[in-house]
């Protein structure tokens, strides 16, 4: 612990904090000796959570090739991230993926490999706006085209843009979680709560030609499962509806990624 004490200590310097106001801060949790103890069961979101009962619920986390962490949640015998991953560059080379923004949305319709921020617009059907900064990114993830999730292969199964152990799923494999789950299968998956699995699936919408469409009301999810011109995507409605099937690859999708067996 007096490693902990050390950092808070440091953190306290950076904030400029003073000695009182730190003595404020701790003042509510029981420290002697260097430890931390008394904390309770959370009953709310602002209570913290003992060792017991974060154990219980099994946390576990991982860092991408752009150093962002996510974590990840066990389904039967599945490993998924538990949110959808956001990167801007391919796994196996420094060369950043060409964006969509303003000047070359016509781009949208060719199938080149490309990806979108998010929009900015926090619900509903409208926004195409593109900001690379946008406080929405880490909360709903980035949507690409399928040959920017594939990496340019068409494999299935194939790594993609997931970092190295993870693959994008396959649809076999979406049809596995679905029928895991059972019936509300789309309320378990995007629910933070009650029904909730740990999947924690953000209903982001999807990017097409016209801008962001659906954003609070559903979210897609790509599989490496091709089909000529298309691929098979888990699409999942705020009402619980989800099914899987075909959409065109030009269409910017979200991504979750599967580890390896």
């Amino acid at each position: 612990m007096k490693i902990i004490n050390m950092f808070l200590s440091g953190f306290v310097v950076v904030l400029g904090l003073s000695t009182a106001t730190w003595a404020a801060c701790t003042s509510a949790l029981n420290m002697s000796n260097n430890t931390i103890s008394n904390v309770a069961m959370p009953t709310d979101d602002n209570d913290a959570a003992t060792k017991s009962y974060l154990a219980g619920k099994k946390l576990t986390y991982m860092s991408d090739y752009e150093e962002y962490i996510h974590p990840i949640v066990t389904i039967g015998s599945q490993v998924w991230m538990a949110d959808n991953i956001y990167v801007a560059t391919y796994p196996d080379t420094v060369i950043p993926l060409p964006p969509i923004n303003e000047s070359n949305t016509s781009s949208w319709g060719t199938d080149s490999a490309m990806f979108s921020y998010v929009s900015d617009v926090a619900l509903g059907a409208g926004g195409s706006e593109i900001d690379s900064n946008s406080t929405m990114t880490a909360k709903f993830g980035n949507f690409y085209q399928w040959s920017a999730a594939m990496n340019g292969v068409d494999t299935e199964a194939a790594q993609g843009i997931c970092p190295t152990g993870w693959h994008i799923p396959t649809k076999a494999e979406l049809e596995t979680l679905k029928t895991y789950l059972g019936a509300n299968a789309g309320e378990k998956l995007t629910s933070t709560q009650g029904f909730s699995v740990g999947f924690d699936l953000a209903l982001s919408g999807k990017r097409e030609a016209g801008g962001f469409v659906g954003r609070g009301s559903e979210a897609s999810i790509w599989s490496s499962t091709q089909n000529g011109a298309n691929a098979w995507v888990y699409t999942i409605n705020k009402n619980g509806t989800n099914v899987l099937a075909e959409s065109t690859k030009d269409t910017g999708a979200s991504v979750r990624c599967l580890k390896n067996p």
